[in-house]
């Protein structure tokens, strides 16, 4: 299984992310951290994501569902950590053959 990380993602970084992703074909778990609260994860330029994309985390703000999401058929495990999100997840989520679990940890 081939996981990455990235950690410290500013909206700049939005297209050079983005287009590494989609050369990673065999990437089975992939983790975004933005670099603090006040930025945002936009990842709309993320055309095509890895087909076998299984585990799928990010953390900070995501204003909306990106675009491509509705193609991870392989997507079993979503987690968004202090997401922000303004739309409503569910009807992206219930489309995926294969999702098994949503994770959204709150603050305590």
């Amino acid at each position: 299984m081939i996981s990455i990380g990235i950690s410290n993602v500013k909206a700049a970084d939005e297209t050079d992310l983005c287009i590494s992703i989609q050369n990673m074909r065999l990437l089975r778990t992939l983790v975004i951290k933005v670099t603090n609260e006040e930025e945002t994860l936009r990842m709309e330029a993320l055309s095509s994501p890895p087909a076998n994309l299984q585990k799928l985390y990010f953390t900070r703000k995501l204003e909306k569902v990106p675009q491509w999401f509705r193609s991870l058929q392989s997507l079993t495990y979503l987690q968004l950590h202090w997401s922000r999100l303004e739309e409503d997840l569910l009807p992206h989520i219930a489309a995926l053959p294969n999702w098994e679990v949503l994770r959204i940890p709150f603050l305590v």
